[in-house]
């Protein structure tokens, strides 16, 4: 039951997060919405990455493993570029403004056939959920 749990809480976060944005589209408008979604998800993407990166490169200058650039180097790719803390606010913020794009375009049922074509190639979801019984 754990292995299940694990395996959909994020799609389930992500569905719920996703359920209301049609209204939130509707109530605040396009604009309105991408300055909500910066504001509560990119931003704090950015803060909480930077907090990570300076207490990262203090931790690896202390413990002396490599040179400064290195450290720094290293730290922003893991940090800004593979999202490796906070991984979940970037893509969520991703997922909302293509679907506000998507959205603004009319072409919301394009959704439906693309996430199922994806759903079908990643095998462990295809072998949970669309598998014909």
């Amino acid at each position: 039951m754990f292995n299940f749990i694990s395996l959909v809480h994020m799609p389930i976060l992500f569905f719920v997060s996703g359920f209301f944005i049609g209204s939130s589209i509707q109530k605040d408008g396009y604009y309105n919405l991408i300055y909500k979604k910066v504001k509560s998800l990119l931003v704090p993407f950015i803060l909480w990455s930077a907090v990570a990166f300076c207490s990262n490169i203090v931790i690896d200058i202390l413990s002396q493993r490599i040179s400064i650039g290195d450290i720094i180097r290293t730290q922003f790719i893991d940090i800004f570029v593979y999202a490796r803390l906070v991984w979940f606010l970037l893509i969520l913020f991703i997922v909302d403004i293509i679907y506000i794009i998507v959205y603004a375009a009319g072409i919301v049922w394009l959704v439906y056939f693309v996430s199922k074509y994806f759903l079908r190639k990643i095998p462990i979801y295809s072998k949970y959920f669309l598998e014909k019984r």
